[in-house]
């Protein structure tokens, strides 16, 4: 009876042992993980590009690419500035007209023609100028007074193809005529690349240019 009981008990310990040996590789790997649910692309929600656009904008103007704020209108330089010329200064340096009479008030600019071409011109009047006050042209050559200049009392007439002009060239007025019925003629000068000055000559009365 004892011998049948242990040869039981050794039978069924080594059926145990079979169960749990046999189990051991397959039951020892993890089952894998179920893969993650892939997360489906968020449409964007309308009008959020709209709303973030402003925020991504460069407080520059469209017309400008350069990135740089635009001048203010008072900023804008002088005709001329670009190559030097200074009209101010022409005006201060040239000297009163021959025969005023009286204390000269000076010369101010009234225009500045073709200030960096060939050939251009400061147009200068006096300060307080009246009908019959003096005026005054000089000639410039890429903003620099040309050597020749001309005299009396003149204004600036028609430019020409930027390197000739025509200037009107009042004359003393005849007997006791107002100064401004006084007589007018005209010349044309043009610069000389050669000579590095301006050429001038009449124009006959009654042609034109």
């Amino acid at each position: 009876m004892n011998t049948r009981r242990k040869s039981f008990a050794i039978a069924t310990g080594a059926m145990a042992a079979a169960t749990v040996i046999g189990a051991g590789p397959a039951g020892a790997q993890e089952a894998p993980a179920a893969p993650a649910p892939e997360q489906a692309e968020q449409a964007p929600v309308d009008g959020a590009l709209e709303d973030a656009a402003p925020e991504a904008q460069q407080d520059t103007p469209a017309d400008d690419t350069t990135g740089e704020a635009a001048p203010a209108e008072g900023d804008a330089e002088a005709p001329g500035a670009e190559c030097g010329l200074d009209a101010e200064a022409i005006a201060e340096e040239t000297p009163a007209p021959e025969d005023f009479e009286g204390d000269f008030p000076g010369w101010t600019v009234e225009n500045v023609a073709s200030s960096c071409g060939n050939l251009g011109a400061v147009e200068l009047s006096t300060e307080g100028a009246t009908g019959s006050s003096p005026t005054k042209v000089v000639l410039v050559n890429a903003g620099t007074p040309t050597k020749t200049q001309p005299e009396g009392n003149t204004t600036l007439g028609q430019q020409f193809f930027d390197f000739a002009a025509v200037v009107n060239e009042k004359q003393a007025p005849e007997g006791d005529d107002p100064n401004a019925e006084a007589p007018q003629t005209q010349s044309i000068y043009v610069w000389n690349p050669l000579a590095g000055d301006v050429v001038g000559a009449p124009i006959p009365a009654g042609s034109s240019i």
